[in-house]
């Protein structure tokens, strides 16, 4: 083969490699049409399909009507200020509440007249059909005129389940502090320590 043939060749097959890589005017590089529907498909890209997934329904919300609660019955669990030697644990404790309902509907408002306290509890429902919801009041602390006299604060929690047919039942813990004056001298000759805790279940239905 001559030089001048074999510089032509070459030529040739420089030309040809080329136009193979080299890209479109634009800047863009082709794409074979069956490549990029594999990158897409590939990617997860919904492109055109339509979601076919259903909205999820929305949670029952339990039925709260306002209503006047008196104990039904208290189990005492905890006693360690050692009340229940001297007198019944139920005669520190008030005889009626009553649930009174906001605009929120997952939150209600529970008082006492005798003691003019009230503390908002949360409300979760947890069944179905909402038959029944689990509650938690906040934590409040308020002096507490008891059967005694003055000079008692006292802590409260109270936690527990409301079902429709107008019960409530939960666990009851109440923080006795002795502030002052001849009834925490009275307690103290008793043997009686300050502060101390009553807890246990507490169940109220209506009146």
């Amino acid at each position: 083969m001559s030089v001048r043939t074999l510089i032509a060749v070459t030529l040739l097959l420089s030309g040809c490699a080329a136009s193979i890589s080299e890209p479109e005017k634009d800047g863009s590089v082709t794409t074979d049409p069956s490549e990029e529907a594999e990158m897409i498909a590939d990617s997860g890209t919904p492109g055109t399909s339509e979601d076919t997934g259903e909205a999820e329904a929305a949670a029952p919300v339990f039925p709260l009507v306002e209503n006047r609660y008196g104990t039904r019955e208290f189990r005492l669990k905890e006693d360690s200020c050692g009340i229940d030697t001297v007198a019944p644990v139920t005669s520190l404790m008030p005889t009626s509440f009553e649930l009174s309902t906001v605009e929120a509907v997952d939150t209600f408002l529970l008082s006492n007249r005798e003691q003019r306290t009230e503390t908002a509890c949360a409300v979760t429902t947890v069944s179905d059909d909402a038959a029944l919801a689990e509650f938690s009041c906040e934590s409040f602390r308020e002096s507490y005129e008891s059967p005694y006299g003055s000079g008692f604060d006292m802590e409260v929690a109270f936690e527990g389940e409301l079902t429709s047919d107008n019960v409530i039942a939960g666990g009851l813990e109440v923080v006795l502090h002795c502030m002052a004056g001849s009834v925490c001298d009275d307690f103290a000759r008793r043997g009686l320590a300050f502060p101390c805790t009553i807890a246990g279940d507490l169940i109220l239905d209506v009146q």
